[in-house]
């Protein structure tokens, strides 16, 4: 986050950085909190946040040339960190209250 920048303000930058695409912010799911093992720093603290947006009109190539953004079934999940397939079940399980 940048400093000024409220979690929806800076999900919407984020994601039309990183996917090219701006999106309509509609709920906080849920955090978490763990630590996992990163190669370069060893474990670190990791506070993850997790939203319930729509994908609404592209609005610009992505930053990094190199990515790409695809829509995958969560069946083809390549999560790397537990918290992330944890969050993934708990949207799955709370979607239709939403």
């Amino acid at each position: 986050m940048e400093v000024g920048e409220t979690h929806d303000t800076c999900l919407k930058r984020e994601c039309i950085e990183e996917i090219g695409y701006d999106i309509e912010f509609i709920k906080h799911i849920c955090s978490a909190n763990g630590y996992v093992y990163l190669n370069d720093l060893g474990y670190y603290q990791m506070i993850q946040h997790y939203y319930f947006v729509k994908l609404k009109e592209f609005i610009k190539p992505t930053i990094d040339k190199d990515h790409h953004f695809i829509m995958a079934p969560y069946r083809d999940r390549k999560m790397k960190i537990p918290m992330q397939d944890w969050a993934i079940h708990y949207f799955l399980e709370m979607k239709d209250n939403i």
